[in-house]
This record gives C-alpha cells, sequence and structure tokens, in this order.
C-alpha cells in the first residue's frame, strides 16, 4: 500500500514538482473537455470483503459520434467479478445526452441509473444494473501519473491525452446477485480523452487493437500503466509501460512486443471475438518479467454495438520486478479488432 499523508491529491499535485512535464491538467482536465468528441472516465477496484474477493469496472463516456452531427452520447459501462465465487456480470448502456446530464463546470454526469459527482478530492460514483450495483464515495490521495510522462500519446494516428490516479481511498458498497458487500480499499481512475480520427467517423470503429493494464502489486509499492497498440493494417505493435513510484516521482520505459507471446485465447460464444486471456510481460529496463492471467475467461463487455465489444478481465500477476518477486493483481483490457 502507498504510504500518504494526510494531503489531499490536489494539494499534491500543486505543490509537487516530480520532473515531468504534462500536456494536461490534471484538476481542470477532470471535468469534461468540451472541444473534445471523446471523454472518458473510468474506474476499476479491487476488494477483499467477507470471504469475497471482488472486482469492479466502471466506465463511462461522453461522445460525439460525428462532427457534423454534435449529438452527444452517454455510453455506461459496469462489470464486477466475484473472484470467490465465479460469477461475473455486466451491462452496456447508452443514452443521448439530455439538459442537465453533464455540466459543462465541474464533475456531473447523471442518467436514471449513473452519478457520477464531486472533484478529485471528494467524488461518488454509483451505478446499478439488474445483477449488482456499486455505491462508492472516493477520496484522492498520493499522486497522478502521466502515460509517458506527458500524459499524451497517439493511437494509430489520433491524439490520445490519458493520465490516472491509482490510489483513490474508497468506501462504500457493492452488490452483485442480490448479495450487499461493504468494501473499502483503493480504487484506480483514469482519465482519458481524444480527438475525432481523421477521415472517419467514431461510428466507423477501430483501425487498431490496444491492450491496457494498471499493475498494482502486492508486495511493492509502485504501480504501472501498461500499453500495448497494434495496427490493423500493418501488424506493427508499440508498447510501452509507465510507473509511479511511492514518492510521487515516475518513468517510463519500453515494452517487448507481447501479441506474439500472448496465450490462452477465448473466442467468445456471443460475439465471436477471440481475446487471449494470458499475457507475458517483459521490460528489460525495469528487470521485469511478469505474466498476467484473467481469472476467469468470460469477463466480456458484449456490446450490442461492435465497435463496443472489450474485454475487461480481473486478473492474476506473478513474476520479477527489479529483481525481486512479486505477486498482484490488475484489470486487462483488450479494445479494437481482437477478432
Amino acid at each position: 500500500m502507498m504510504n500518504t499523508t494526510n494531503n489531499s491529491l490536489t494539494h499534491n499535485i500543486r505543490t509537487f514538482h516530480h520532473g515531468t512535464e504534462p500536456l494536461v491538467d490534471p484538476i481542470q482536465d477532470t471535468f469534461i473537455r468540451t472541444d473534445k468528441v471523446g471523454n472518458s472516465w473510468f474506474w476499476v477496484g479491487h476488494f477483499e470483503t467477507g470471504g469475497h474477493t471482488l472486482d469492479f469496472m466502471y466506465h463511462v463516456s461522453v461522445l460525439q459520434f460525428s462532427k457534423y452531427l454534435p449529438v452527444r452520447m452517454i455510453n455506461s459501462v459496469l462489470s464486477i467479478t466475484d473472484e470467490t465465487g465465479r460469477i461475473y456480470r455486466h451491462e452496456d448502456r447508452f443514452y443521448k445526452v439530455r439538459q442537465g446530464q453533464v455540466a459543462g463546470q465541474g464533475l456531473h454526469i447523471h442518467t436514471d441509473k449513473d452519478v457520477i459527482e464531486g472533484d478529485l478530492d471528494n467524488m461518488r460514483i454509483a451505478s446499478a444494473m439488474p445483477d449488482g450495483s456499486i455505491y462508492l464515495d472516493l477520496h484522492g490521495t498520493g499522486y497522478p501519473l502521466y502515460s509517458l510522462g506527458t500524459g499524451y500519446f497517439q493511437i494509430a494516428g489520433v491524439a490520445n491525452y490519458q493520465y490516472s490516479f491509482p490510489h483513490m481511498a474508497a468506501k462504500g458498497v457493492i452488490t452483485l446477485d442480490g448479495q450487499r458487500h461493504e468494501v473499502e480499499g483503493m480504487v484506480w481512475m483514469d482519465r482519458q480523452f481524444a480527438g475525432m480520427p481523421k477521415g472517419r467517423s467514431l461510428k466507423d470503429g477501430y483501425n487498431c487493437k490496444w491492450l491496457w493494464m494498471n499493475l498494482c502489486f502486492d508486495n511493492d509499492p509502485d504501480v504501472i500503466s501498461l500499453w500495448g497498440v497494434t495496427e490493423l493494417a500493418t501488424g506493427s505493435e508499440h508498447c510501452w509501460a509507465s510507473v509511479l513510484h511511492e514518492d510521487g516521482t515516475q518513468s517510463s520505459a519500453g515494452v517487448d512486443p507481447m501479441v506474439g507471446d500472448s496465450f490462452n485465447v477465448w473466442e467468445s460464444p456471443v460475439t465471436g471475438m477471440k481475446y487471449p486471456t494470458g499475457w507475458t510481460i517483459s521490460i528489460p529496463e525495469w528487470e521485469a518479467r511478469l505474466t498476467v492471467t484473467s481469472i476467469m475467461d468470460e469477463q466480456e463487455i458484449a456490446s450490442p454495438n461492435p465497435s463496443g465489444r472489450k474485454y475487461e478481465g480481473a486478473s492474476q500477476v506473478v513474476g520479477t520486478y527489479r529483481g525481486h518477486s512479486v505477486t498482484g493483481h490488475c484489470c486487462l483490457e483488450l479494445v479494437g479488432g481482437w477478432n
């Protein structure tokens, strides 16, 4: 666990100079960027409670599907995994944005099943689906983690801004199949926004596939945001990792290509997508050799919209990092052309 102080996350952002040069404003950009066609807020949590190991993923996006049609949609995705009971539930919903649902200032997104409100120091997230729900109060601690030290990279030529808050102190309730679980621990929050792909709209789908993992160790305070992007037309693979240390300093390193060493390919009986659920990760600069394995195969977001189909799998991590053995957990995200 991170050795945090009594200082809030926003205090640390304003006062600590961590040697990075972010191209984002981590506080102000937490709120919606109306100049971007894609805005994303993403939370994952891993809890031990009452003899159960529970994981959740909650992803809310505000999307504009065409620059010529300024209609915005809210996409809300919730999944909950009970590792102990081998239970997985999810729901993917779309709403047309109506007046009052998304605030232009501050963080305020509401639907009939979703509540997101507050700021980095005090935030509430709540979402319900037929078989489960989350209701969590979050308080930001620690420091932000900027992908590649800047919070900026490109996916298949499209500018993306992405940064993380790995240590959001959380307390609340998760329900699953009618069973109520009180939970307390750390939640990882991601913020991402992007422009429109040149010559394409969001309805055209992806011209690439990517994986993302938030590597959290049981016996090392470092946390890692790891990306691997493969362009479908060329097969070119670009992989990198960004690490946040306990004192707020951070760095990035190259990752050896991963797709060729992936294993345990699971074919979805619902969508036909083929997701590798096992991955071998090598980061030579950090003396890291890690194996990531999904807890259970069936953790797909089987969206009715083909562009929304993806894998968000609670996973375990084992291996070596900076010369010593580590164990841990992560969310394994697979998006795009995994078919």
